[in-house]
């Protein structure tokens, strides 16, 4: 059996972030409010093949996205921010520093103001956290899980 990937590093612009995973429960909410709001697009369009790079990724969803709530938008983006720490190097040590706090807020002021990095942590948050779900061994096992 392969070993579960729990965590994953990027490097956004000259910043390096570590993504983690999602407890099971936010998982399975993100995951059921993916379906909820994308399976029109999806039928549409078919599902994107979240093996590919994010950036890729991005362009093809982007191209058809639902609008979403606000407050909705905004739940969605803490709970994938939840899950990512920058990198930072105490003495010689990297040490990971959460990229936003229980409340919400960025650690990081200047983050506070960074539309590209908080998108980018957003998306591969996700793509890391739910590609499994969405590929072929995720839906393999949901589905046998009911065969009789």
């Amino acid at each position: 059996m392969a070993k579960r990937e729990t965590f994953k590093d990027v490097t956004i612009g000259e910043k390096k972030f570590r993504i983690g995973k999602f407890d099971a429960q936010t998982g399975s909410y993100i995951v059921y409010q993916l379906l909820s709001n994308f399976l029109p697009m999806i039928a549409k369009n078919g599902l994107p093949n979240l093996d590919e790079k994010a950036d890729t990724v991005l362009e093809k969803i982007t191209s058809s996205l639902p609008l979403m709530p606000r407050e909705q938008f905004f739940q969605l983006q803490k709970d994938c921010l939840y899950v990512c720490n920058e990198i930072a190097l105490a003495g010689n040590v990297e040490t990971p520093i959460p990229v936003v706090l229980s409340d919400g807020s960025f650690c990081d002021k200047e983050m506070e103001c960074d539309v590209v990095i908080t998108m980018a942590l957003m998306i591969h948050a996700l793509v890391f956290n739910v590609s499994g779900f969405f590929g072929a061994s995720g839906l393999k096992g949901i589905k046998e899980s009911f065969s009789l």
